[in-house]
């Protein structure tokens, strides 16, 4: 399951972002969790944010994935950030630790 694309595909009918996991017809942001994550929650502007358990090295680190339209698609330009995982570029290239 692909949520950015989701994501995408909602913002590309709608024109809109959506807040919340039901709003992108998702199940609830626990419902996600495995042995590391703890949950994946839909937030305000679309924001993807993940949340993660002890096991991942920091009990309730987040990661979060930003959308903003592109000023030339339809389509939304994504920025990964992190104020929880200092080394996330070693294991997440796309993402910035702030």
């Amino acid at each position: 399951m692909n949520i950015r694309l989701q994501l995408n595909e909602y913002f590309a009918a709608t024109g809109k972002l959506p807040s919340t996991n039901k709003e992108l017809n998702l199940p609830s942001p626990v419902s996600f969790s495995d042995e590391v994550l703890q949950s994946l929650e839909i937030q305000v502007q679309g924001v993807i944010r993940l949340t993660f358990t002890e096991k991942s090295g920091v009990e309730g680190g987040m990661i979060d994935y930003i959308p903003t339209p592109s000023p030339t698609t339809s389509w939304l330009e994504w920025r990964c950030v992190t104020s929880s995982f200092e080394n996330i570029e070693s294991w997440r290239p796309d993402c910035r630790f702030e």
